[in-house]
């Protein structure tokens, strides 16, 4: 592309003023022309005066309201420009599994070392929800924490 001059810049932006100021002109007795016939000048009739003699004319019926077809179902996609995917973790060992080794080879663990070694191996989140089931199935024992807050496992 040409590297223009900053003074033919200034000429080109002066004809185009120019240009301009004709065209505004030629607008205006365009918009003159329609007023003159009575007519708006986007091309709508303008109000004409009502007669007495006119028939009164029936407004125009509304719509019943239609179902949108084209709209689409279920969820929206994602937001443009985002940017965000989730997968699935895949491991060989399950999560449960791993936490019961872990407390097996480490016992009296809390359960910050357990999300530290889940964290460790990877995976997403923490491992509260696997501790919670596994307490609840009696694979895992849980206790208070002798030196304070939280619990131990076994």
């Amino acid at each position: 592309m040409a590297k223009s001059n900053p003074t033919d810049l200034v000429r080109i932006g002066a004809a185009l003023q120019s240009e301009r100021a004709e065209l505004a002109a030629r607008i205006a007795e365009i918009d003159q022309a329609f007023s003159d016939l009575g007519m708006a000048p986007s091309g709508a009739p303008a109000a004409a005066p009502v007669l007495a003699t006119s028939s009164p004319v029936a407004a125009p019926a509304k719509r019943k309201y239609t179902k949108r077809t084209d709209k689409p179902r279920g969820k929206p996609g994602p937001k443009p420009g985002s940017r965000r995917t989730r997968s699935r973790g895949k491991f060989t060992i399950s999560g449960d599994d791993s936490v019961v080794s872990f407390v097996k080879a480490h016992p009296g663990c809390s359960t910050k070392q357990v999300n530290d070694h889940w964290i460790a191996e990877g995976r997403k989140g923490k491992a509260d929800n696997a501790l919670g089931k596994l307490v609840k199935s009696g694979r895992l024992k849980r206790t208070q924490n002798p030196e304070g807050r939280g619990s131990v496992y076994k």
